[in-house]
């Protein structure tokens, strides 16, 4: 994959303008500014100034991003709707309504390389072998350009614009000789279906709202697994012909920032052979009928990032900076990195074709892990459908049914067993506490004793009356055999309002539900609720700073139902289940 980008000055900015009719496209923009004011911009999905706004002011350069991929294949297929690669790629949509900010959202792929255009406009030139049912044709070539959809004069468009051929039926791609001819007039070098490495496809991004120096840096950060996999033969260089800098390619291995993930992506894919101090590898439990969901592999830096000094930067280790990256857009001058650094423990979220998806924020306080998951060949398909246009998530509502509700389940666990390992890797490089009865608090103990004399009071040997509950909490549960001669718990819990409790809101109140495993160990008592799996119902949202804990809203006629499941431990321990209901509004809880 090349990225090469050039400028077009005097007769070839002119020549390029003509060919393409930008300033056909100019004109658009005029039109509907003329008659929106300055909403017209922003109801197209266009900034405020752009190379449609400078085109006529002659001596102003056009930028332009080309994107050439070698032995890609090409997209073929005949030019029938969806037996068509070309058209799934660039034409066919998923138009969502229009934000101030964007013009819409499209399908398959094509919302990175839009907003990578300051005006929306791509041009595609593809070539790829003769199919059978596409007899004749190697090599295709179509412009589009995607506004928001709009009105003028009275008229409503869709905000879709296409360069390509006129016919009949509205349009079609160029083809074979004619679409070389017009790839040559703007710029694109032509390609030849008989060579192997020239079997691909040419992207030109009109106006590009990254740099060299963005993207360079972003080819890093999400395609280091496909650059340093060695059983991937992929390549990228990025060229700026405005600079003289030439030629330069991604260094994943030589960025601080992504050691950590770089190792625990070839533990995940080569198992460790001992257990490492610094260093955790899990192959996740089946998940309903995937019976191997993937690989996490871990890493902790006890003298760097895992323990970050407050209030000096980086200080203690670069990693941290990656947090920045996590589902950032590739587009934008500037550094996508250069915001403050935020410390959290991040895990690298992985699929077959060894990008990046995001970077999964596990835990934000210290002591902070980075790893990598790897899916299975088993998962890759049902996650891939959970994935959002931009491919930058795993989503795990399948409650509007737009996701399979098995592949958004499988998408859910597979998060949360991450942030369980996670969380129990974090345990056990956190400095142990001292042991309770190592701790003298003489004043508070003194304090305790005098509050206590003023709630009962002289002579009194009753405590507060206690207050009626708001809740009824029925928990439940039973063990079930886990492998290796272990067992876990499997159980649910129901939660609505007692009949005394008195609604502060006709819409419900708004209460946070926590549920922990607690075992009673040899010494004292140690909570283990982050081994806890927890699926909250529809309407409640976990809440990102505690384990296990979710916050909804529920009405006095409704009753919620929270599913658990605990990670395998030893039989002979003693578990306890607490399940704790609290009123947000004036802090009153219950837990059974």
């Amino acid at each position: 994959m090349r990225f090469r980008f050039r400028e077009l000055k005097g007769d070839d900015r002119q020549r390029f303008v003509k060919v393409l009719g930008l300033d056909d496209l100019a004109d658009r923009v005029d039109a509907v500014g003329m008659e929106h004011g300055e909403q017209g911009r922003r109801m197209l999905g266009l900034s405020e100034q752009d190379c449609l706004s400078l085109l006529r002011q002659q001596a102003t350069p056009l930028r332009l991003l080309e994107l050439s991929e070698e032995h890609g294949g090409g997209m073929n297929g005949p030019w029938h709707g969806d037996r068509s690669k070309l058209f799934k790629a660039m034409c066919s949509l998923g138009i969502t309504p229009s934000t101030s900010s964007r013009g819409g959202s499209y399908g398959y792929g094509k919302a990175g390389l839009i907003r990578g255009s300051a005006i929306r406009t791509v041009v595609a030139y593809t070539c790829f072998p003769e199919q059978p049912d596409d007899s004749g044709v190697t090599r295709r070539l179509l412009g589009m350009t995607y506004w928001g959809s709009h009105s003028l004069e009275g008229n409503s468009f869709n905000g879709t614009r296409w360069f390509a051929r006129s016919t009949g039926d509205g349009g079609r791609p160029y083809e074979n000789e004619e679409a070389d001819e017009v790839a040559q007039e703007i710029g694109i070098a032509i390609r030849n279906a008989s060579v192997s490495a020239e079997l691909g496809t040419t992207l030109l991004v009109i106006d590009p709202t990254v740099d060299a120096d963005g993207l360079l840096r972003a080819t890093e950060r999400f395609w280091w697994p496909a650059l340093c996999d060695n059983d991937v033969a992929f390549e990228v260089s990025v060229t700026d012909e405005t600079s003289e800098e030439g030629e330069r390619h991604p260094r994943p291995k030589q960025n601080p920032d992504l050691r950590a993930f770089l190792d625990t992506f070839d533990n995940a894919l080569t198992p460790l052979d001992a257990r490492r101090d610094h260093y955790r590898e899990h192959s996740l439990d089946p998940i309903g009928r995937v019976r191997q969901p993937g690989t996490v592999a871990l890493a902790s830096d006890p003298d760097g990032w895992s323990f970050p000094v407050v209030g000096t930067g980086l200080g203690t280790g670069g990693a941290a900076r990656t947090a920045q990256s996590a589902g950032g857009e590739l587009v934008g001058t500037g550094d996508p990195m250069a915001a403050e650094v935020s410390h959290s423990s991040l895990v690298a979220l992985v699929r077959g074709p060894r990008m990046v998806v995001e970077y999964f924020e596990a835990a934000r306080v210290p002591p902070h892990i980075r790893g990598t998951f790897v899916a299975s060949d088993e998962a890759d398909d049902m996650l891939r459908d959970t994935e959002p246009k931009a491919h930058d998530a795993w989503q795990t509502d399948g409650s509007s049914g737009d996701l399979p509700s098995e592949s958004a389940t499988l998408a859910k666990t597979v998060l949360k067993r991450i942030k369980q390992h996670v969380d129990k890797f974090r345990r056990d490089i956190k400095p142990k506490p001292k042991p309770d009865r190592e701790l003298k608090l003489p004043v508070w103990d003194e304090l305790a004793r005098q509050l206590e004399g003023s709630v009962r009071g002289p002579g009194s040997a009753e405590g507060p009356k206690s207050q009626q509950r708001p809740f009824v909490i029925h928990p439940g549960g039973s063990l079930e055999t886990a492998p290796d001669g272990q067992v876990r718990l499997v159980g649910k819990a129901s939660i609505g309002f007692s009949q005394h409790y008195e609604l502060t809101s006709d819409e419900g109140d708004l209460i946070e539900v926590r549920v922990r495993y607690q075992f009673e160990g040899a010494d004292r008592k140690e909570t283990h609720e982050e081994d806890l799996l927890v699926f909250g119902p529809d309407g409640f949202e976990e809440v990102a700073s505690f384990a296990n804990t979710y916050r909804g809203w529920l009405r006095s006629d409704e009753t919620v139902e929270f599913t658990y499941e605990s990670d395998p431990y030893n039989p002979d321990w003693s578990g306890e289940l607490s399940v704790e209901a609290n009123l947000v509004a004036d802090e009153m809880s219950q837990s059974k």
